[in-house]
């Protein structure tokens, strides 16, 4: 298993399990004195000087790059959103969404399954937030292809848990949250 750091990428213990981790600030972090917290120093320490994943790339291939996960973000973006990213890919803050759909591409990789949070509740962890006009906002918690899970609030009220078309939030004109960062649920209330 691998847990992504930024924009690096982590062995993760066998035997790690959800206790292990802890929110700390606007992220995920290993608990103190876990085996997982020792063994992610040390790959951490051994890589610490390592080059980010697009260092000495040529521009040219950072675009070709971003493109790529720009498409493997298409379940996930409305046609609007996507081509408001893609014209960024030339302008002067290329850069920031060059990395944006990097750690978006690796952020719902690590999303959990449908079902494999069940018990937890408004401890499971948000990962991704989708908002559409006033206040309606969807939280997913777990996704698998086009279908997720996660509490939707329509009305500001508060929502309800319960499974989720990605492609009907897009359709009604969802727009996936650029800034957003995962948190358990009771956190988004």
């Amino acid at each position: 298993m691998k847990m992504l750091i930024g924009t690096r990428e982590y062995d993760v213990p066998d035997g790690t399990t959800p206790d292990q981790f802890e929110i700390h600030g606007s992220g995920l972090v290993a608990k103190p004195g876990t085996v997982l917290e020792t063994a992610l120093k040390a790959e951490f320490d051994a890589e610490a000087n390592a080059p980010r994943y697009d260092a000495g790339l040529t521009e040219r291939f950072k675009l070709e790059l971003a493109q790529r996960n720009l498409r493997a973000l298409k379940d996930f973006m409305g046609d609007a959103q996507t081509a408001v990213v893609r014209e960024a890919f030339r302008g002067e803050e290329r850069q920031f969404f060059y990395d944006l759909v990097h750690e978006l591409v690796a952020r719902i990789a690590m999303i959990p399954k449908i079902r494999a949070t069940d018990g937890q509740g408004d401890g499971a962890i948000a990962w991704l937030r989708y908002f559409a006009g006033g206040s309606a906002e969807v939280f997913v918690t777990e996704v698998d292809g086009e279908e997720a899970f996660g509490r939707a609030d329509l009305y500001g009220d508060g929502g309800e848990l319960g499974y989720i078309s990605i492609a009907e939030v897009l359709s009604a004109g969802g727009e996936l949250d650029f800034h957003f960062t995962p948190k358990p649920l009771k956190e988004t209330k």
